[in-house]
């Protein structure tokens, strides 16, 4: 804080309420930084000029000591011309400084505006959202109950199927097969419309939440919001009945209910398919571990056998060549544990040259 006297020009700093040079009482008007350091300037400016004006004028010999007097002017002088290129540089770092956080302030202002924008497109994301997924329960709960409905109709139909077997000895005639026939094909037909319902459900979820999604990581803040999937691409870890009866437990890609596409099978006895599939049948490109045997089959399938070029691998050595039926077949060669070439030439019936191989013992894995 600093008060100018309107007496002898001082500046005073601090809250003194009289000048301090001249005892004159000071006016209630405070000066800002700059106007005192300008006000000071200008002052020491003036004492400057009248302490050169003295220098100028004064003569050696007419005081005593004039000399020594002239050299206290002279310090006096250049010590308050220092002082007023002090403070010079002193209000200009104050104006840039000043500069400075006017430009700081301007940006952070641009980033405040920047990050209300992005929450706000956020929270208009989420509410639609929220207002989907609503609308999407609403119709899984429509599904639900038409598929209860449908359930007790199935079972009323059942009934009757039930009553009417007992009544009439459906088969000495030809006419009780037909409706019983007809009645089936009414109840899976019902099933698949349920089937094809859940299915048109939980792709519209999904794609909702993908969208929500790839917002949230376009604006960097992927981590903001964790959404729980109600439902998933591929299916996980379900369990797949197969040609033999046994079942495995599969997870990839499934078209009416089967393996279709590309997938995973995980067997009882440690075995592990990983490949392609084609209506719950090993096709096309895939690799087969035997857990018994330790050893490994990558090559072609067709439908859910060996077939064209694979490559067998175990402790005993390797096949490499083409297949047929499940079984070696064609032109191949058979290696050594170290490598080395052992037989080669064509196969038939996993034969080679109408004998007999058993090394390695491809033909003896099993699923």
């Amino acid at each position: 804080m600093a008060k100018e006297c309107s007496v002898c020009k001082n500046i005073n700093h601090g809250e003194a309420n009289h000048c301090s040079r001249c005892g004159s009482e000071l006016p209630d008007k405070e000066l800002t930084s700059e106007e005192a350091l300008l006000i000071e300037v200008a002052t020491l400016k003036k004492q400057n000029k009248a302490l050169a004006e003295a220098l100028a004028n004064a003569e050696v010999g007419i005081f005593p000591d004039i000399e020594k007097k002239v050299e206290e002017i002279k310090q006096l002088y250049e010590e308050n011309t220092a002082l007023s290129k002090d403070k010079t540089q002193l209000l200009s770092s104050v104006q840039l400084l000043e500069s400075k956080l006017a430009k700081m302030k301007e940006e952070i202002t641009k980033k405040i505006a920047s990050k209300q924008q992005v929450e706000n497109e956020l929270a208009q994301l989420m509410d639609a959202s929220k207002i989907e997924v609503k609308q999407l329960n609403a119709m899984n709960m429509q599904l639900e109950n038409d598929l209860s409905k449908a359930q007790k109709e199935i079972a009323k139909h059942e009934t009757t199927i039930a009553e009417y077997e007992k009544m009439v000895n459906i088969s000495n005639t030809k006419k009780h097969k037909r409706i019983v026939l007809i009645l089936s094909c009414l109840i899976g037909f019902l099933l698949l419309l349920m089937i094809i319902f859940h299915l048109i459900y939980n792709n519209n979820l999904q794609q909702s939440t993908e969208k929500l999604e790839t917002f949230l990581k376009k604006s960097g803040i992927e981590h903001f919001w964790q959404i729980d999937r109600i439902v998933t691409v591929e299916v996980k870890n379900i369990s797949i009945v197969g040609e033999d009866g046994g079942t495995y437990t599969y997870s990839g890609e499934l078209k009416d209910g089967q393996p279709h596409g590309q997938g995973v099978a995980d067997y009882k006895n440690g075995n592990n398919y990983e490949g392609a599939f084609e209506n719950g049948l090993y096709h096309g490109k895939g690799t087969m571990m035997f857990k018994a045997e330790s050893a490994t089959y990558t090559g072609s399938y067709l439908q859910g056998k060996r077939e064209g070029y694979g490559e067998i691998y175990e402790k005993g050595g390797t096949y490499k060549g083409e297949w047929k039926d499940d079984k070696r077949h064609g032109r191949g060669t058979v290696y050594d544990a170290q490598g080395n070439k052992r037989f080669e030439g064509l196969w038939e019936n996993d034969k080679m040259n109408n004998q007999e191989i058993k090394y390695p013992r491809s033909n003896t894995f099993t699923r």
